[in-house]
């Protein structure tokens, strides 16, 4: 039988929902939205901005010498994205508030820049709620990295059995699959509220220490 006490979440499009291409498609540049996306949001120098190796202001000073014809797109971005990308997981806030209430700890796991989530853990009163946290641009590591993982468990001294991890993106569970930590592909609230039921969390229907089941 295994009794969890430990419920870790990723951040973005868990808790908080992430969303470039809306915000670009909302802007005066939406036309463009997939080169924009291209060349910003999903290069890696964004990467690099999680991983805490690199600041923004010369991930944007990089993006006006790289492709000065796109210089006031880029501007626009850089001036409007903060404020534009994140809204909160209102279903996933209240699991993790439940979650605590019932007694369980909570953790934060995710790949996130120093500026974004500094406005962010100070806008979302969930952030009050956690145990702890490992937030990438901090440790410069970012998942699917082993060494992030390795972090989380040691700094807070999770045992993996007792740990259930949740995440959007699959190939952020390998690892901490491979370690006995039971994960979870994040969808949408209503579907992690049913695992969480099946896995024996009280909270959520089940019997608390029951076996747990992977989804």
């Amino acid at each position: 039988m295994r009794g969890y006490k430990n419920i870790v979440f990723d951040i973005g499009n868990v808790l908080i929902r992430y969303d470039p291409i809306g915000f670009l498609e909302r802007s005066p540049y939406a036309e463009q939205k997939n080169e924009y996306i291209r060349h910003i949001f999903d290069a890696e120098w964004w990467v690099e901005l999680d991983k805490g190796t690199i600041d923004e202001e010369t991930v944007f000073r990089h993006l006006y010498e790289q492709f000065p014809d796109l210089r006031e797109g880029i501007s626009y971005i850089s001036n409007h994205w903060i404020n534009e990308v994140f809204s909160l997981i209102e279903g996933t806030s209240q699991i993790l508030t439940e979650l605590k209430e019932a007694g369980y700890r909570i953790y934060l796991l995710s790949n996130f820049g120093e500026r974004g989530f500094q406005k962010v853990s100070k806008e979302y009163a969930f952030f009050e709620k956690v145990d702890g946290k490992i937030v990438s641009y901090d440790v410069k590591t970012v998942k699917p990295e082993r060494e992030i993982y390795d972090l989380l468990l040691e700094r807070y001294d999770l045992a993996p059995h007792e740990t259930i991890y949740i995440d959007d993106r699959p190939e952020n569970l390998v690892v901490p699959e491979e370690y006995g930590i039971l994960c979870h592909h994040f969808r949408n609230p209503e579907t992690l509220a049913d695992f969480l039921g099946r896995a024996g969390l009280s909270v959520y229907g089940g019997e608390k220490g029951s076996t747990g089941t992977e989804d």
